[in-house]
């Protein structure tokens, strides 16, 4: 069957899948530099590593596309494979468009979140320093200093308080109010 399309890979694609016992993933393997020369044709965008999806689902379809015009007959079993092979590679596919992504645009970053390594080393640097402004070790007689301090405190603030013509008010709730006193 003699099929023309219009798209950089269909002849290779044909080739394939006449041969014996193809897969999607071998294709794929086998024509990575045609696969590579095809993404500028397969978007108007700059490349970004999440395009992955929609590069292996054009790629899918178009295989799927040929084999069915090459094999009326068998489709629907090989369909039936290449999807199987199709949902148990993903990982694997996910990380071979990303690769081939990045081979067509080197400017892209090795990982989604690249960290600069002077960053990365600053951070791990910061993180790795103990604080030293908060005590190792709390005492007990660190303890009793602070709450001595908190009570007197406390009674500078009443004794503020009461200048002010204000007392405070004990109620059978934890909590203190302030009420004015009466004249």
């Amino acid at each position: 069957m003699n099929v023309t399309e219009n798209y950089i890979g269909y002849d290779a694609l044909v080739s394939y899948l006449e041969s014996k016992n193809p897969s999607y993933r071998g294709f794929l393997n086998l024509n990575r530099n045609i696969i590579i020369s095809s993404l500028n044709s397969l978007t108007n965008s700059s490349l970004t590593l999440d395009k992955w999806q929609s590069f292996d689902i054009t790629w899918y379809k178009r295989y799927l596309y040929v084999a069915k015009l090459l094999e009326p007959d068998i489709f629907v079993t090989i369909e039936n494979k290449i999807k199987t092979e199709h949902l148990q590679r993903i990982k694997e596919l996910q990380i071979y468009w990303q690769e081939i992504i990045k081979e067509c645009d080197p400017a892209l970053p090795k990982k989604k979140q690249d960290i600069k390594e002077s960053d990365k080393n600053l951070t791990l640097a910061e993180i790795s320093q103990p604080d030293t402004s908060l005590p190792k070790k709390t005492s007990k007689d660190s303890i009793k200093n602070l709450s001595k301090t908190l009570q007197s405190d406390l009674q500078e603030v009443i004794k503020e308080y009461e200048k002010e013509n204000l007392i405070l008010v004990k109620t059978s709730q934890p909590d203190i109010l302030l009420s004015k006193k009466n004249s």
